[in-house]
């Protein structure tokens, strides 16, 4: 049988950074950092929160960026669509418009009730 390795806690940075040492500290007030009470006067331990704050910093930078390219992404997109539906129209326009004339020009200028195949036609005289 393998063995399976559990899959790692995404969470578990935010964790440990919230409650150092997996448990809360004495001075700590729910839904504030520890420390923020009693703030450390070590500065190896602020050092320290100031570079797991830095990461953070940085990974919510990169993911703000990759939701703004993705955002921009699909306003490109949407107006490229647009761009094509409004350039189908007119050509559909400008089809039916040549199509008009063609029907025009073989018909003689003539209107479609003038037209010999209809029935109201005017019919020349035996002569």
């Amino acid at each position: 049988m393998s063995e399976t390795t559990p899959q790692p806690d995404p969470f578990e940075f935010f964790r440990r950074f919230w409650t150092p040492a997996g448990a809360p500290s004495a001075g700590a007030v729910p839904g504030f950092p520890p420390g923020m009470v009693f703030p450390t006067v070590n500065v190896e331990e602020i050092d320290k929160r100031i570079a797991e704050l830095r990461a953070v910093e940085g990974w919510l930078g990169l993911n703000l960026e990759m939701v703004r390219a993705t955002v921009q992404g699909l306003e490109a997109q949407k107006a490229t669509l647009e761009a094509y539906r409004t350039m189908n129209a007119s050509m559909s326009q400008a089809a039916a418009d040549v199509a008009a004339a063609a029907r025009h020009a073989t018909t003689g200028g003539t209107s479609g009730a003038d037209s010999p195949s209809t029935p109201n036609a005017r019919r020349r005289k035996p002569g």
